[in-house]
């Protein structure tokens, strides 16, 4: 069922090859390190995870801090780039969620100073274009941004834990 979802999604997006070679190279079950110690990388503390179209996968730092990482890792866990990413209201930067969109576009969320502010809405809906690495502010005001789903539609959802609410931003950009 899984997979005849997935091919209907495929096809009705015209996408027509994925190629994930590392995902189909260990059994069902199987748990390994992929990537080693990253704890001296940019994304130290890894959070949220999604993959592209070739198999690479990102990941964010989560570290409270006044820049923040999305870094690329290759599906042979070799760290390919790390994404800059600039503070916002707050002076620092924590992500948490990613989705990629593709073909060069990825989201992420920024919960900003929430652990310290439980009560800011400095958190953000970041728009990360992989090939130029240019950073751009999709929506925000949120408190702890921490999950990011797209329907079929191009609309997106947004998981705000501490505000107890479900963000729709509608494929235009508005919510």
């Amino acid at each position: 069922m899984k997979n005849a979802l997935w091919m209907h999604l495929i096809l009705a997006t015209g996408i027509s090859t994925i190629a994930a070679p590392a995902l189909a190279s260990s059994a069902v079950g199987t748990i390994s390190s992929l990537t080693g110690n990253i704890a001296d990388s940019p994304c130290g503390s890894p959070e949220g995870l999604t993959i592209d179209f070739e198999g690479n996968f990102y990941t964010g730092s989560s570290q409270t801090k006044s820049t923040g990482d999305v870094c690329q890792i290759l599906p042979n866990g070799t760290l390919s780039h790390a994404y800059a990413i600039p503070p916002g209201p707050a002076g620092v930067v924590s992500l948490l969620g990613l989705l990629y969109e593709g073909p060069h576009k990825l989201f992420a969320l920024d919960f900003a100073d929430s652990f310290e502010n439980p009560r800011h809405t400095n958190g953000r809906v970041l728009s990360v274009d992989t090939d130029t690495g240019a950073v751009t502010t999709v929506a925000s005001g949120f408190t702890f941004p921490n999950g990011i789903a797209e329907d079929l539609h191009g609309d997106y959802y947004v998981a705000d834990s501490f505000a107890g609410m479900v963000t729709r931003i509608s494929a235009d950009g508005s919510s």
